[in-house]
């Protein structure tokens, strides 16, 4: 299958989100049985994003590197777009057999509503200052049995062990430090529509110094009162 035909039947699926046809059906391709992609869990997600879908220009499809030689799928990146944005936050990324009938085998939608970000800005803004008992007393703690202190020393821990490993080595631990993240940043997290109004999403933090690793894991829930945000915890991702 060429590159061209990949891009065809990707290009065919996304157009069939933009009619609201989330089924495809009579599609070029066949959409098999995906979790991320089902009917449902793809019209909740675009409803709960709150923008239009529009088709995305030639550039917005990618195709990633291979996966290993004998295997029968090419994946697809495409980074959708609409009215209200342009290029959104929003990512499909799709699994495309090589041989007729096309199947998507396997693929996901993931992306950060807009609605949902000054949330998750208030709440890293919390670790860049060093608020844990902030957190604690918004209650973005309370859910999982977190305390302030063991975000704290997550992020102690974690950047006294990168600037350790750090080549070349400069200064001290004390000169890595989180900053607040724009919200363009927030493009490339890993957020998962999971129920009506609710999310979980990796957001891989900002330091002044370094490119790291250290990812926040959060639920977030649309309330009556506002947007709940709940730490899981601070990993290496």
């Amino acid at each position: 299958m060429a590159h061209e035909d990949l891009i065809l039947i990707a290009k065919d699926y996304v157009h069939h989100l933009v009619l609201g046809d989330y089924h495809y059906s009579k599609g070029l391709g066949v959409l098999d049985d995906i979790p991320l992609l089902s009917p449902d869990y793809v019209a909740q997600s675009i409803a709960d994003y709150e923008a239009t879908l529009t088709d995305p220009p030639e550039a917005a499809f990618v195709l990633p590197p291979a996966y290993a030689p004998g295997v029968n799928y090419r994946g697809v990146a495409v980074d959708l777009w609409t009215l209200e944005e342009g290029e959104s936050n929003l990512q499909l990324d799709l699994d495309i057999t090589l041989t007729a009938p096309h199947h998507i085998v396997n693929g996901a939608l993931t992306g950060c509503p807009p609605k949902i970000i000054p949330a998750l800005q208030e709440v890293i803004h919390h670790l860049v200052v060093g608020d844990y008992a902030g957190l604690e007393d918004h209650g973005r703690l309370q859910r999982y049995g977190l305390a302030g202190e063991d975000v704290e020393e997550a992020i102690v821990d974690y950047r006294t062990r990168a600037w350790e490993y750090s080549e070349p080595r400069s200064g001290t631990a004390l000169d890595w430090v989180l900053v607040d993240m724009p919200e363009h940043a927030f493009r490339s997290a890993y957020v998962v529509h999971s129920t009506p109004g609710a999310w979980t999403a990796d957001i891989q933090l900002w330091w002044n110094c370094i490119q790291g690793d250290l990812t926040l894991r959060t639920e977030i829930e649309v309330k009556d009162d506002g947007i709940s945000v709940q730490i899981l915890g601070l990993e290496v991702m």
